[in-house]
């Protein structure tokens, strides 16, 4: 059993020598060293987990959904969908090598791309029951799903 030393109590504190102020705070501040090593280690952990929580890897994609709808509002299914870019292709290989991207459209009339880079894409669409081409652009954003409605024409 750890003996704590005897707790004085002064009454004037300005009547005390160095020493007796150095072991009246000791006496104040005293904590047993098994309390602190159990503070020191949770401490640890404490900060460990928190340092460790911080570093998780954040949704690095970008992706689109273009939904493709009639002119009267219902999905157009097989509708063909592509991607391209005129910006940045000189200089960015990763992007040039993911474009064009092309899908046709579920029954609910809708294309989901996924790229690991930011970009503003040129959206073609096509369809066998309209001769005309659909044009729109889309700006992809690291970590979001960025959602397009093209109205065939």
């Amino acid at each position: 059993m750890v003996k704590h030393p005897p707790r004085r109590h002064v009454k004037d504190i300005n009547t005390l020598n160095p020493r007796e102020n150095f072991l009246l705070l000791t006496n104040v501040f005293y904590i047993p060293m098994k309390s602190f090593i159990r503070i020191s280690f949770l401490s640890f952990v404490s900060i460990f987990l928190l340092a460790a929580g911080s570093c998780a890897k954040k949704d690095e994609t970008c992706t689109a959904v273009i939904k493709v709808v009639g002119v009267n509002g219902t999905p157009a299914n097989g509708a063909r969908v592509t991607l391209t870019s005129n910006f940045g292709l000189g200089t960015d290989n990763e992007l040039a090598t993911y474009l064009p991207a092309e899908k046709l459209t579920d029954l609910n009339g809708l294309a989901e791309f996924t790229f690991r880079q930011p970009a503003i894409l040129d959206i073609e669409v096509t369809h066998i029951t309209s001769s005309e081409i659909s044009t729109d652009l889309i700006k992809l954003e690291v970590g979001k799903t960025v959602r397009k409605t093209i109205t065939l024409q």
